[in-house]
């Protein structure tokens, strides 16, 4: 688990978010269970953050990955992340905790590439 702070993109107060990022081919992914959520939002409107694990705090560009790309990479969440997966089985974003449900979804789940900076 990290934390992910980003500038809301109305108030500009930093908000923080628990997130279970992903990696794959060394790459580190953010997905979200709640795809209308503030914390989309405020994402898609700062384009970065800070990801914060333990006292190891660092800066990032969060870059919203096109629907295209995602199914790959949505397969890996209930695999690396299996705790993580039912949130989506409940909010009705997957039919199950399968990674082919994931990759079935894939295109209606928000995803952002991290990037240090």
């Amino acid at each position: 688990m990290h934390l992910l702070r980003v500038k809301g993109r109305v108030s500009g107060r930093e908000f923080t978010n628990p997130v279970a990022p992903v990696k794959v081919d060394g790459t580190m992914y953010i997905l979200q269970a709640f795809p209308q959520s503030d914390w989309v939002k405020n994402v898609r409107a700062a384009g970065e953050g800070t990801l914060v694990r333990g006292r190891k705090a660092k800066a990032v560009k969060l870059i919203e990955v096109p629907s295209a790309e995602r199914a790959p990479i949505a397969r890996e969440f209930p695999t690396q992340v299996p705790m993580g997966a039912g949130i989506f089985v409940k909010n009705g974003v997957v039919a199950d905790k399968t990674p082919a449900a994931f990759e079935r979804a894939a295109e209606e789940i928000p995803m952002f590439r991290v990037v240090p900076v």
